[in-house]
């Protein structure tokens, strides 16, 4: 037989009534998670002062970018910019990068956070720029493959280089378009090798195609081959990003997002 009853989310028990409500672990849970956040938070402050890590290097040079605007002259023919407390900039002058800093610090993408010359770019503009770095990085790895491991077959070249660029490819759309991973790194990671796996598959086999029957160079079969699987890309990600039924890049946290954008334009950099 029990010994405690439960009224209205009270608990009752034979010593009297509990002293603990679920209203109160509740709020006990909240305060436990603000306290974690401050910590991390003072955390990171000790190690950017300390200088022992990259962080501030890293904000030194966002701050030198973030401080170069466009003459006086190319300004007027621009929207004319202004910061996060809505005040002019010096003499009306457009800032040629704002947001890096946001997007550092922050959860959102840069597709939806930075401006180039007082202009916002398109979301595809930014998945261009992350894919081609990502290219870049593809290569060097096809390139080793052939030439320092000598993996001779065009086909397998593509498929490894493409395989390991993922992990690469996974965090650079991660801040330059689509935002933060939803679930945390591991099971966003995988969730974007579940996806690319079919395109691994299929450029394979067309790769193969423009090597064997067609009798296309190497490299030349790589850049065909590089050129649609791009696009296709594109459209995977938008989709497997996600699953909370919201789209890619956006906010995934409610409220939460809003506060922490209140709370990063307020941040100074260091």
């Amino acid at each position: 037989m029990d010994d405690g009853w439960k009224i209205n989310d009270v608990e009752l028990t034979s010593n009297g009534v509990s002293s603990r409500s679920s209203s109160e672990c509740l709020k006990e849970r909240d305060n436990l998670k603000v306290s974690v956040g401050k910590y991390r938070e003072e955390m990171r402050k000790r190690r950017i002062s300390s200088g022992r890590c990259p962080i501030k290097m890293c904000t030194f040079i966002v701050e030198r970018i973030q401080g170069v605007y466009l003459p006086v002259g190319f300004s007027s023919y621009l929207p004319v910019s202004t910061d996060d407390n809505n005040a002019m900039h010096p003499a009306g002058r457009v800032p040629l990068f704002r947001g890096i800093d946001k997007v550092l610090n922050g959860k959102r993408p840069a597709s939806e956070l930075v401006t180039i010359c007082g202009i916002k770019p398109l979301r595809y503009f930014w998945y261009m720029i992350s894919g081609g770095l990502c290219d870049i990085v593809q290569f060097g790895i096809d390139f080793l493959l052939l030439h320092a491991l000598h993996v001779n077959d065009s086909s397998t070249c593509w498929a490894l280089g493409f395989g390991i660029s993922i992990v690469v490819r996974h965090s650079s759309h991660r801040y330059l378009v689509f935002g933060d991973y939803v679930g945390g790194y591991w099971k966003s990671l995988m969730r974007m090798y579940t996806g690319y796996s079919i395109i691994i598959v299929i450029s394979t086999l067309f790769n193969i195609f423009m090597t064997k029957v067609l009798m296309l160079s190497h490299y030349t079969a790589w850049i065909a081959t590089l050129l649609w699987t791009g696009i296709v890309n594109y459209f995977i990600l938008k989709y497997i990003w996600s699953f909370d039924g919201k789209k890619p890049g956006s906010s995934r946290d409610g409220d939460s997002s809003a506060e922490e954008d209140e709370g990063l334009e307020s941040r100074e950099i260091v």
